[in-house]
Formats: C-alpha cells, sequence, structure tokens
C-alpha cells in the first residue's frame, strides 16, 4: 500500500527526476540498481525504511523477470500510489530503452530501419499465427495439410511419427 505518511510523500516530479537518474547512471545492474534505490529511498531521503526495502526486495527476488525493475517499480508504489509507479516504472525503463534504440540506429543506419522494421513485423505475424492456433503446438510449423497463411498445400507431406 502507498505510504501512509504524507509529510515525507515525494511529489510525482521528484519520482520522475530520482527514478529517471537511476535509470541513466545505473549501469552495473540489479546490484547498482538496487544500491541506488537503497541509498535514495532509504539512507538519503527516508521515504521506506529499512525493513520495507528488505521485504520489498524479497517479494521481487521471488518474481520471475528483472527485479530491480520490479523493486523500482514497486518503490514508487509505496510512495505513490498506481500514478508513482506507472511514472517511476516508465522514468526507470525508458533511458536504457532509448539508449538501446541509439545504439540500433548506429549500427544499421537509418536506411536500414524498413528492413528492421519488416523483420519484426513477420516475427509479430508468427506468434500471432502461432496463438491463433495456425501451428502445431509441439512442433512450430503449419499443422498438417496448411500452410501459415492458412492455405491447403498441394504437395502435403505427412506428419513424423511421434515419439513413444
Amino acid at each position: 500500500m502507498p505510504s501512509s505518511d504524507r509529510d515525507t510523500e515525494p511529489s510525482l516530479a521528484q519520482i520522475a527526476r530520482e527514478w529517471g537518474r537511476i535509470g541513466c547512471v545505473g549501469f552495473g545492474g540489479p546490484p547498482a540498481h538496487i544500491a541506488l534505490l537503497r541509498e535514495l529511498c532509504v539512507t538519503r531521503r527516508s521515504w521506506l525504511t529499512s525493513v520495507q526495502f528488505e521485504r520489498a526486495i524479497a517479494a521481487t527476488n521471488l518474481l520471475p523477470g528483472p527485479a530491480s525493475t520490479q523493486l523500482a517499480i514497486y518503490c514508487a508504489w509505496r510512495l505513490r500510489g498506481t500514478r508513482g509507479a506507472m511514472l517511476g516504472g516508465l522514468c526507470f525503463i525508458l533511458p536504457g530503452l532509448i539508449l538501446i534504440l541509439v545504439i540500433v540506429l548506429i549500427i544499421f543506419g537509418p536506411s536500414q530501419l524498413p528492413k528492421l522494421a519488416k523483420a519484426f513485423g513477420k516475427s509479430a505475424k508468427a506468434l500471432r499465427d502461432g496463438a491463433d492456433g495456425k501451428y502445431d503446438d509441439e512442433e512450430g510449423a503449419p499443422k498438417t495439410g496448411e500452410t501459415a497463411e492458412g492455405k491447403s498445400s498441394d504437395n502435403e507431406v505427412p506428419p513424423a511419427p511421434k515419439a513413444d
């Protein structure tokens, strides 16, 4: 639940600034992020107690996915509720995302963007087709007698025997 102590509650602008700063300077992965979040929320600003922070680390370590990102979002939620969590999460994640996109542009160049978009479009189409049941669940290939587009195949190959 969000903090009930309104005197020490940070503003949304403070959350945006501080979580964005951690997103920008938090090189070193989760250990660096956790140390920066602890220094901000517990040591410097006393927005959370040490016990609250340790319990948050324990909870986020049990969840699948990036624990430091979940911890950043949790801390922002604890301080300012849903709006704080959404803002803190975006400000924490966006600097790294923007950096990756800039690196992609540098490596591939702007002229390659249509090819990259087409490749991602094919990947998204394959994921969507798999979710629509156009692919065999176990093999990942089009169902027997169909192509990926759902058309009948003229040169149908019988399915391989299943191993027992």
